[in-house]
């Protein structure tokens, strides 16, 4: 097939691209341009902003009103101009002229701008370009919008409290911007920001950086101790009749209420240890590698080891008849109910391996042939505590196959982790039970995206890239759980030791490094984000800071990239964070950290291998893009620094029907982050897809033209759109104007064309 994409009118002013398609712009807060734009802005006010301009800040209750100049047939855009640096935390949003709202968080249409107290772009302006729904255009020479403000987005949260209103003045708001070019130019005589050098931390010695590390473990240990119904405080209650017996041993960092029965006691204690992802099951794991690792002060401690036991026994009374034990009620002995939960495997995988990491002590203690009371019934006989934990571990493993497979790709990938350490476990307890490696890894690599996933597709892309939500029907890039679904395949691959679930764990570390780009702190310090403004799931702009480290990765699967990034990490003077007990992921950070600690000692103290490697967008390289196919998403850097990140197709979904590849869909809408020195520029533009889902995508944006070839057995001819030379910035390669191109199955080319 031939496919045209037609060219704006564009012209070149001193070398730079100059795009001609601004219909009208108001700047707030200037008396003249407000008036001309018949503004009405309600509980705002004017202030004095960024590099001195003036701006308008939203008030609770607030809005902005303004009439703009649009095109009465074509797509319009709207832009507006908002400063890096602001720290308000809000979130803006586009309505029409009766309030009604366009967009939320985390739907196709976005919400303009979400600032959760960090500034996104200090010392300089951010441009942040939307789609105007055509039915508010059509047929008219003027427009007449409002820009909203609330406070903040809870996005998991209930829906009747996942959007809290705006308490204090919105981040200002400088210009607003109708134009029917989805590239964005601000005009030549506004002021621009430019960056500042960063500066560097003074780096600690590596014994530091391994005591401070140690320290937080211990601290972080020593707090989780708190956090079990076990001791002296716990066992009076029990025998005072304040609390069932059957408790003991539990992990939660919850406080229980008082006064409560001993039924709703249980009920509560079931909510609190399997909500948050049963996120407090992973307490017992903490427990059991402090007792195992050598670097722990709790290493080798008795104590350590009947809270293990103690914890293992509650769970085993706790676990719904179907294996499950995600409820809002207790669904344990003696009149056991159903569990279930899609997630539960973040916490649930902890009980198999804390088990398996003590495993051999409790053989050699005899405290698996101990007789145990399983079910809080007296008149009952009591059971070896061997196959109590036997007939937990395979209830749960097979539920986790039969019934609770994961519907993400974060989910699946947890779900079948700890299947397969429930399978280990019973290859110690009934090996009778176990199923063979071989018929577990199947579940393995399903969950890793070797083989098709529960949903038809894949969970990863062919180049090993994790795709969020729903793989390669529904998902794509993500900078949240896509790159935790990278560090979850390298735990796969160290749990399993299996040679192509190392290579894929190679491949996703490789994968996700193109989405770590560097920058600075909010106090100026050198650092390395994450690229979340394109997140398929949770955006955020900025990304936070992180490094693409997986400390197995690089000291036993040997990874350049994960070296090099272990290598940066150290440049710029990082030390192990300080672990938060009040932070809401307390649990599963220290279990990141003590499970790595090894690898991270190994590291620091042995001879890193020398590589060569650099990250993607690491300075001073040549101009280079780099696309995944089915991921449908593109990262390009430029040798000035400039970077470019475009994610197809984004937060497509399916139609409805359910989640199948019948049921797959385009919306062609584009997701674009673009970075030069001076401004930042956020965009939601429209896209090309002539041929329908997973065929040809179609991007140009500015300087720009993506197109993207997903298919396995089909070539496609493309028009080159610009009238002078591009290059080629995959391969490197000149371009001719006007040259078909014969684009061949899971290829792309991104053209960059500086004039045009």
């Amino acid at each position: 097939m031939l496919f045209v994409f037609s060219i704006g009118i564009c012209e070149c002013v001193s070398g730079n691209l100059v795009c001609l398609n601004s219909l009208d712009f108001v700047q707030l807060g200037d008396k003249v341009s407000e008036a001309k734009h018949n503004i009405v802005a309600p509980n705002t006010r004017i202030t004095t902003g960024g590099l001195g301009e003036q701006c308008r800040q939203i008030e609770p209750e607030g809005e902005i009103a303004f009439t703009l100049r649009c095109d009465p047939k074509a797509q319009n855009y709207l832009t507006v101009k908002l400063w890096g640096s602001d720290t308000q935390s809000c979130l803006l949003f586009l309505a029409d002229e009766s309030g009604k709202r366009y967009g939320s968080y985390l739907s196709e249409m976005p919400e303009l701008s979400y600032n959760r107290s960090e500034a996104e772009f200090p010392g300089r302006f951010v441009y942040v370009t939307i789609p105007i729904p055509k039915e508010l255009t059509e047929g008219k020479t003027q427009v007449r919008l409002k820009l909203i403000a609330i406070g903040s987005v809870a996005p998991y949260a209930p829906p009747d409290i996942r959007e809290r209103p705006l308490k204090s003045p919105s981040r200002g708001i400088y210009r607003i911007y109708i134009h029917k070019d989805p590239f964005f130019e601000p005009e030549p005589d506004e002021k621009q920001g430019k960056p500042q050098l960063p500066k560097l931390k003074q780096c600690k010695p590596i014994s530091e950086l391994i005591a401070l590390n140690r320290k937080q473990i211990d601290e972080a240990v020593e707090r989780l101790l708190q956090s079990q119904i076990y001791g002296s405080r716990w066992k009076e209650r029990i025998e005072r009749g304040e609390i069932p017996s059957i408790s003991w041993g539990a992990t939660t960092r919850a406080n229980p209420p008082t006064n409560l029965t001993k039924q709703a006691f249980l009920d509560w204690l079931t909510q609190r240890t399997t909500d948050g992802n049963c996120a407090d099951l992973g307490i017992v794991g903490i427990y059991a590698r402090a007792y195992n690792w050598g670097g722990s002060k709790f290493h080798g401690s008795q104590e350590l080891i009947d809270r293990i036991v103690a914890a293992l026994d509650y769970f085993a009374r706790a676990q719904g008849a179907n294996g499950g034990f995600t409820a809002r009620q207790w669904v344990g002995v003696a009149k056991r109910n159903r569990g279930w939960s899609c997630l539960e495997g973040y916490g649930t995988r902890w009980l198999a391996r804390a088990f398996l990491e003590v495993a051999d002590v409790l053989k050699a203690k005899g405290i698996l042939e101990e007789a145990i009371d399983d079910d809080g019934d007296p008149a009952t006989p009591p059971i070896l505590r061997g196959k109590v934990y036997a007939r937990m571990f395979a209830s749960h493993r097979d539920y986790l196959v039969r019934e609770a497979r994961g519907h993400a790709t974060n989910q699946d990938l947890v779900q079948i982790q700890s299947m397969w350490l429930c399978n280990e476990a019973l290859r110690h307890l009934s090996p009778e039970e176990a199923w063979s490696r071989d018929a577990a890894l199947k579940f393995v690599y399903s969950a890793v995206g070797l083989s098709s996933d529960p949903l038809g597709g894949f969970w990863f892309s062919p180049k090993g890239l994790p795709l969020e939500p729903w793989g390669t029907l529904g998902g794509g890039y993500c900078g949240n759980y896509g790159i935790e679904c990278a560090h979850l395949t390298c735990e796969m691959a160290e749990l399993t030791g299996d040679e192509k679930v190392k290579r894929q764990a190679l491949k996703a570390i490789e994968a996700i490094s193109h989405f770590f780009y560097p920058d600075t702190t909010a106090d100026g310090f050198r650092c390395w984000r994450r690229e979340e403004v394109i997140s398929t799931r949770n955006n955020f702009s900025p990304g936070r800071i992180d490094y693409p480290i997986n400390f197995y990765a690089a000291a036993v699967l040997k990874s350049p990239i994960a070296l090099r990034a272990l290598q940066i990490w150290l440049e710029d003077g990082n030390e192990p964070f300080p672990l938060d007990w009040r932070n809401a992921h307390f649990v599963s950070m220290v279990l990141k950290r003590i499970y790595s600690a090894q690898y991270f000692e190994q590291l620091l103290t042995e001879q890193m291998p020398p590589t060569n490697v650099r990250l993607f967008m690491e300075h001073a390289q040549p101009d280079m893009a780099w696309v995944d196919e089915l991921g449908h998403v593109v990262a390009v850097r430029h040798s000035d620094g400039s970077r470019l990140y475009v994610s197809l197709q984004w937060r497509r979904g399916f139609k409805a029907g359910g989640r199948s590849p019948k049921h797959v869909r385009v919306n062609n809408l584009a997701r674009i982050h673009h970075t030069t020195q001076i401004f930042d520029r956020i965009a939601t533009i429209f896209m090309e897809a002539p041929n329908g889902f997973g065929k040809l995508y179609i991007l140009r944006y500015g300087p720009y033209f993506i197109a993207v070839n997903l298919t396995d057995d089909t070539t496609y001819t493309v028009n080159v759109p610009f009238v002078s030379e591009a290059i080629d910035i995959v391969t490197g390669k000149q371009v001719y104007s006007q040259k078909h191109i014969h684009l061949l199955p899971r290829r792309s080319i991104v053209l960059y064309c500086k004039t045009l």
